[in-house]
């Protein structure tokens, strides 16, 4: 139970104080795009994979004192993920707190055990991304550093670990930045280099996302939330036209299909109103 437990917690916590209510129609989780809350339900079912601890691929495990199988527990180890590593890269490595034993030398009494934190070696490295082309200086550990040279590149290795696994929230706003400029092709990818931009987008087409889709990667609850606010109120703005502009489309609809005859419009127009016949016969008669 705490294999399942553990690191869920942990995505929970990064995810917010509560849960999102993804199917309460009275929610405004509800109205979220289906892709992101599909998103969203994959991270938190989603096992990140070991990094500070091996698993054993054995389900059971002989005791020979006792001659008894046991099943064999893979319990994660509890990882602390300070603000530096959502900041950098640092390949899933965090802060992992501990017990020392001190060493027992002669016959004292034996010392209590002491608090630990083993802490990764960070680094502060440049990368390049091809796809934004821009260098970015970035906090890393020595992990980040062999993943990204087995991925063959820093755009592969963002695009393809997964949000469980990178544990980083620049590294998702890499992502999304670079899977929206994928998408913007002919305006935002190399639009001065046509040769460039033919070789940069067939290298990472297996990546490319639909635009609407693209712009949702990697936000979290809150930040969509605030996203969907902005685009209901936009909708809302063009939603609400004056009645001039009615008028005037209506206006020009009728006389686009000849409803209006603009001979007899005009006659009309140059008659005189009743209410102005009425004030001069009355009110401005020439002495």
């Amino acid at each position: 139970m705490s294999r399942i437990l553990l690191p869920k917690f942990e995505r929970v916590k990064s995810i917010g104080r509560h849960l999102p209510k993804w199917t309460d129609p009275n929610s405004i989780y509800y109205r979220l795009p289906e892709h992101y809350k599909k998103r969203q339900i994959e991270f938190l079912n989603t096992l990140p994979k070991p990094v500070h601890y091996k698993p054993s691929e054995k389900l059971y495990e002989v005791d020979h004192e006792h001659g008894v199988k046991k099943p064999i527990q893979n319990v994660p180890v509890v990882v602390l993920y300070p603000s530096q590593a959502k900041l950098g890269i640092w390949g899933g490595e965090g802060v992992v707190a501990g017990y020392k034993r001190p060493e027992q030398t002669g016959y004292k009494r034996p010392q209590y055990l002491t608090t630990k934190l083993w802490r990764p070696k960070i680094l502060k490295m440049i990368f390049y991304s091809e796809i934004l082309d821009q260098y970015y200086a970035l906090t890393c550990t020595r992990r980040a550093l062999e993943l990204i040279e087995e991925a063959k590149g820093f755009d592969n290795y963002i695009l393809n670990t997964h949000e469980v696994d990178l544990k980083s929230d620049i590294g998702m706003q890499l992502k999304r930045e670079m899977l929206v400029r994928l998408a913007k092709k002919e305006t935002d990818l190399y639009p001065n280099d046509k040769e460039k931009q033919e070789v940069i987008y067939n290298r990472y087409k297996h990546f490319v996302l639909p635009l609407e889709e693209a712009e949702w990667i990697g936000l979290k609850p809150w930040e969509a939330v605030t996203k969907l606010k902005k685009i209901e109120e936009e909708k809302l703005k063009t939603s609400i036209r004056p009645l001039k502009e009615v008028f005037a489309e209506e206006t020009l609809q009728k006389l686009s299909s000849g409803e209006i005859d603009l001979e007899a419009a005009q006659i009309k127009s140059e008659e005189k109103s009743l209410f102005k016949r009425v004030l001069e016969e009355n009110f401005f008669k020439k002495k």
